[in-house]
């Protein structure tokens, strides 16, 4: 009889281990809108009840925060999420996610559900240093994960290294960005430069004619500039002989340019940057100039991300004209991944359009082409995590030509003007 109740006792055993085993390993479906489980390395996420929103996976914030070791804040619809040093700003129904001055721009907002704050499962996973798989319909959550791969590509607007500038900087070549280390150290970073780089050549008749001494190109590579657009209506200040010293001075110094050359076909060719195995392509376009579609469609074979200038628009508006919106969309149309504008001098809206993303004008940046000793304007960020897109706006202030970050409520400022200048759109980026 002892015997028999102790092979009872051992099949009762087994059958309650088998029981925990299984409800630790079952997979989550991704379209699935409740009770799912999630492997978090060897620590299971049990019963989380996912929401699939537009695509994304959401979560709850109670659910998602213990097995990541986050702590959390809630603040009527604003939450605020932290770990070692590191902490996001989310607000239910917001786009923006706030982060050490910066502001992540998410496709899919948090929401409040059934009483419950439901947060973007991939965004805050990858935030804290985790990585999400998707396989046949299960999602793996690794913890920690390598991001060593992701890229960070920086953009900013007008920059002019002549007139005022020069009268500030001098001979200091260390001028422009001694305080914005920050800014060169994305893995790409580019500018709109809007002056000829020649101590030579005659002024166009025309009211302003910039010139950049060749020395300032050892400016630029100070600021971590990897690349310039030229298309624009400054390069040919100096005629034929100001362009060509542009370029040389631009090769001379191992900086890549796009939307300027000798002839229409150097011109139109694009520029190609690999780094961490991603191969970056770059077109500028001066306002509807050239075959946009054709040359980005092309691109689009040789590259893995697609990024197109277009040096456009109205001076002092702060919305895109029509045809740029209809440039924009048929670029992204054809492959582009990115659209990055300038010329207005001034900051306009920004969108998501059919998988893609469009920043119509990024305002001035260092822009020595006046007497005007401080403005805000921001950098724009694309953050390039495996085949994910994540943008991201940084608040600027120059000031006497230098870019300083802005935090707190100046920087939220700059940011709500974007927001209200891309309230039109049918998806607007904030």
């Amino acid at each position: 009889m002892l015997l028999y109740f102790k092979r009872v006792l051992l099949l009762l055993l087994i059958i309650i281990f088998l029981l925990i085993m299984l409800s630790m390993v079952f997979p989550i479906d991704s379209s699935s809108s409740s009770g799912s489980d999630l492997e978090v390395s060897s620590r299971p996420f049990l019963a989380l009840d996912t929401v699939e929103v537009d695509g994304r996976m959401l979560v709850p914030l109670e659910q998602i925060s213990r097995p990541l070791d986050l702590s959390y804040a809630v603040n009527g619809e604003t939450l605020l999420l932290s770990k070692a040093g590191t902490s996001f700003e989310l607000t239910a129904g917001s786009r923006a996610v706030w982060s050490a001055g910066k502001v992540f721009c998410l496709d899919v907002p948090p929401q409040i559900l059934n009483g419950k704050l439901y947060v973007p499962l991939r965004f805050i996973c990858e935030s804290f240093g985790a990585g999400v798989i998707y396989n046949n319909g299960a999602v793996d959550i690794e913890y920690p994960a390598d991001r060593g791969n992701d890229l960070a590509l920086n953009f900013a607007g007008d920059t002019t290294l002549a007139w005022s500038f020069e009268d500030a900087a001098g001979d200091d070549l260390n001028y422009a960005f001694a305080d914005a280390g920050w800014f060169g150290e994305a893995d790409v970073t580019m500018v709109n430069l809007e002056n000829a780089v020649t101590d030579r050549g005659y002024k166009a008749p025309k009211q302003f004619n910039f010139r950049m001494p060749p020395k300032y190109t050892q400016a630029l590579l100070n600021g971590g500039i990897d690349i310039v657009n030229l298309a624009n209506n400054h390069v040919w200040d100096y005629g034929a002989a100001g362009l060509q010293d542009t370029i040389f001075y631009l090769d001379a110094a191992g900086i890549e340019h796009v939307g300027a050359g000798v002839s229409r076909d150097a011109a139109a060719e694009p520029a190609i940057i690999e780094v961490k195995g991603k191969r970056i392509g770059f077109l500028g376009f001066y306002f509807s100039e050239g075959n946009v579609e054709k040359s980005v469609a092309n691109l689009k074979q040789k590259a893995d991300v697609v990024v197109v200038n277009f040096h456009w628009g109205t001076e002092r508006s702060n919305y895109p004209d029509d045809y740029q919106v209809d440039l924009a969309h048929r670029a992204i149309d054809a492959g582009a991944d990115l659209v990055i504008g300038h010329h207005p001098h001034v900051l306009q809206g920004m969108e998501r359009y059919n998988g893609g993303v469009i920043a119509y004008s990024l305002g001035n940046f260092i822009f020595g082409g006046n007497s005007r000793r401080q403005h805000d304007t921001v950098v724009f960020q694309l953050i390039i995590r495996g085949r994910e897109k994540i943008p991201a706006i940084i608040p600027v202030r120059i000031s006497n030509w230098r870019p300083y970050r802005l935090t707190g409520e100046e920087g939220r400022q700059v940011v709500d003007s974007i927001r209200e200048y891309s309230s039109g759109f049918s998806e607007p980026l904030l």
